[in-house]
């Protein structure tokens, strides 16, 4: 069996998160729930539940060293037969999988536009957006395609080999985008108005919904439930300090969320 790295993990786990859950989603659901209540609530739920489950997750990986199914089979009490269908969580992965590879598709379909000019107005970006939706299906379904066959590659090549020498390449770019996007988006002068609506809480807005959709975002930060952190926390490394790693992991999921947020903000804004 090969194992990650130290580092690799941390690239691969932060890596599984940070994307639709952190760069997308959290900007949108902060938007959708007031601003700086949701992420008052958020970071609560952030540290208290989800880093708890996190960190589960992390011990059950490792203590079996197992897929999910019989990570559950093998570490159940005496007689819970049953708990092996806790392994049933990987299917919500394949669920989630399945529209990943359509934005992704989108995005490498964006990627080979910017190499020949993409559109300057509002108006001929929103047009080029549902042309290419509603009109070009064949090239959506071509970009879709070429992600599942990459991806397939990847996971073909194994911990090492594929998913960690990815993530050596990819996560220290992700970096390197959004500290620029975040100097940039300092110059600006909405900055400071994104500042104040992600970090002034407006305590009206907090509804019994929000306090939901917080504790929702932060599972989907940390891309828990779906047995990724516990297939990746198998294949740990067998020295080395698994708590220390899961602090790390969430601190970087934790900052590109508000990053992201800053940055989203300062543009609409």
């Amino acid at each position: 069996m090969t194992y990650f790295s130290r580092i690799g993990f941390i690239l691969a786990a932060a890596g599984s998160a940070i994307g639709l859950g952190g760069v997308w989603k959290f900007p949108y659901v902060v938007g959708e729930s007031g601003g700086g209540a949701f992420v008052l609530v958020f970071i609560v739920a952030f540290l208290v539940f989800g880093l708890s489950v996190f960190i589960i997750e992390m011990i059950l990986g490792r203590a079996s060293r197992q897929d999910s199914f019989s990570t559950f089979e093998s570490l159940a009490p005496k007689g819970k037969k049953y708990y092996k269908y806790g392994g049933l969580m990987v299917f919500s992965g394949l669920v989630i999988f399945s529209f990943y590879v359509v934005v992704l598709g989108w995005l490498m379909h964006y990627m080979a536009l910017s190499l020949i000019g993409l559109p300057t107005t509002l108006k001929s970006t929103k047009n080029l957006w549902e042309h290419f939706t509603n009109d070009q299906i064949g090239l959506q379904l071509w970009w879709h395609f070429v992600i599942v066959v990459l991806c397939a590659y990847v996971l073909q090549q194994g911990v090492k080999k594929g998913i960690e020498r990815l993530n050596l390449i990819l996560m220290p770019l992700l970096l390197i985008i959004f500290v620029g996007l975040l100097v940039y988006s300092m110059y600006q002068d909405s900055f400071l108005a994104s500042c104040k609506f992600l970090f002034t809480p407006n305590f009206s807005k907090l509804t019994p919904q929000v306090i939901v959709d917080a504790i929702g975002q932060a599972f989907f930060s940390l891309s828990l439930g779906v047995g990724v952190i516990l297939t990746y926390s198998g294949s740990m490394p067998k020295e080395g300090n698994f708590i220390k790693s899961a602090l790390i992991v969430a601190l970087l999921n934790f900052v590109f969320c508000l990053v992201a947020g800053l940055v989203i903000f300062t543009f609409i804004f």
